[in-house]
């Protein structure tokens, strides 16, 4: 009798956990998924197949019914120029048929972009998503890890992590996205390393481009293939020379998502290439890794503290046969992640419970957790492991509880009022006063929080 995969029943536990929470959380109670960034995000969607204006005119025109919070644009020449790119609305796109198809064959709901079923659709887009990224995740952990220690891991990623909190009470931000592009990627890198096949290196390609185009420091993942296909891409194009086409057909995909942004800029600016965020930049001789690791604000290994077990890990998967090609990668793009993500002005990302921008990481923390975890089970410490990860999993649920009704502030979070509200369930008296909003204007224009006006 074949004896049962713990990684696929839990992956299967896991889809039906992440359903069932997303049924209770804002976005599907109240029907308001496209807010915020996802607006912006969104926008190339409606503005292209719906009203035909890529000058977003239709904005001043949507009714006031709608759960519809305005979009973020920069102005050129008194044009309106999207803020971000559009990398992540090429992903909405099969949500956003489906409910342009439906209100096109039905009267009841509005066809304009933000009425009921786009909202669901897109809801529904990145739950499906997050299903499809765990059943991936899990193959992706099985060139590394055994069965139990990818099931475990499967529950730590997606229940000790802030990535729960995205999949389900912001379903349309970038950060799940890129996680799913992220775990497809390291599959496409170490299938062309075993096999050299066209099909890995033209999948590799294509998400690399899509990758860099959600995020430009998503560039950051071009390590992965630089460092553990060279070689492998250099015997490939030496066994014929129609993999030479294949290789420019490669390129091609990898530049592909790009064309259509840059006919975008060029429209509205004049220009092929355009930074779009006007004023806000990096501050690379000042960056924050300190707090964006372990500031109370948004600190990673603060509201993520199950990813401390990853730093171990990098020891102990350069010394695991077979794996440790992946350590030297890993390792570069987390500490360059570290330097160039906290190094934005706005290091702390805006609104959002934990620090948000290294989600699209946590595919690579899994190897490294897995590696710490494996040493664990071998010292036959399993008791102690599965009581880590489930009071880390019991703590993250719990605190994204406290986000949903802030107790944990989007923002303005300090040492004081994160242990004022500590496993708290209620508000402490004068929480407001303890609270420390973030300097915008001075972060902004200096790179940091210190300046006196």
């Amino acid at each position: 009798m074949k004896s049962i995969s713990y990684s696929k029943f839990g992956a299967i536990v896991l889809c039906l956990i992440l359903t069932l929470l997303s049924l209770y959380t804002k976005p599907w109670k109240k029907q308001r998924a496209i807010v915020y960034d996802v607006a912006s995000y969104y926008a190339y969607l409606p503005a292209k197949f719906i009203y035909q204006d890529l000058e977003l005119n239709f904005i001043g025109i949507l009714p006031k019914e709608e759960p519809f919070e305005g979009v973020w644009v920069n102005d050129y020449k008194g044009k309106r120029l999207l803020k971000y790119t559009m990398g992540l609305a090429y992903l909405y796109f099969p949500g956003f048929v489906i409910a342009d198809t439906y209100t096109v064959l039905q009267s009841k709901y509005n066809r304009n972009g933000y009425s009921l079923p786009y909202q669901l659709a897109l809801s529904i887009n990145a739950l499906l998503l997050s299903f499809f990224s765990i059943f991936l995740l899990r193959y992706f952990l099985s060139f590394f890890f055994k069965d139990k220690i990818i099931a475990l891991l499967l529950f730590t990623i997606v229940l000790a992590t802030n990535y729960l909190h995205y999949v389900i009470a912001e379903p349309g931000m970038s950060h799940t996205y890129s996680f799913f592009l992220v775990v497809l990627l390291g599959i496409s890198v170490e299938k062309f390393r075993q096999q050299s096949q066209v099909k890995w290196l033209l999948i590799m390609a294509l998400v690399l481009g899509l990758l860099v185009l959600i995020r430009p420091t998503n560039i950051l993942f071009l390590v992965l293939p630089l460092w553990l296909n060279t070689k492998h891409l250099m015997r490939f194009l030496q066994s014929g020379k129609a993999n030479y086409l294949y290789l420019v057909f490669a390129i091609f995909l990898g530049i592909l998502p790009f064309i259509p942004q840059m006919y975008y800029w060029k429209e509205i600016t004049g220009q092929w290439i355009y930074y779009s965020y006007g004023e806000e930049n990096f501050f690379f001789k000042n960056p924050h890794i300190w707090k964006g690791l372990f500031g109370f604000r948004k600190g990673l290994f603060i509201y993520t503290p199950i990813l401390l077990f990853s730093i171990p890990g990098i020891y102990f998967l350069a010394n695991q046969k077979g794996n440790k090609h992946w350590v030297l990668p890993i390792s570069m793009i987390l500490i360059f992640a570290c330097w160039v993500l906290f190094s934005w002005w706005c290091w702390w990302y805006g609104g959002g419970f934990g620090m948000r921008a290294m989600i699209e990481f946590y595919p690579l923390f899994a190897i490294l957790l897995g590696a710490s975890f494996q040493i664990l089970f071998n010292l036959k410490l399993k008791k102690l492991l599965y009581t880590i990860v489930c009071v880390c999993i019991g703590l993250n649920l719990f605190q994204t509880w406290q986000y949903s009704k802030t107790l944990i502030h989007w923002e303005s979070m300090n040492q004081k009022a994160y242990f004022r509200v500590f496993l708290k369930t209620r508000f402490p008296e004068n929480y407001d006063q303890l609270l420390k909003q973030p300097k915008v204007k001075c972060a902004l224009k200096y790179g940091h929080e210190n300046c006196k006006n």
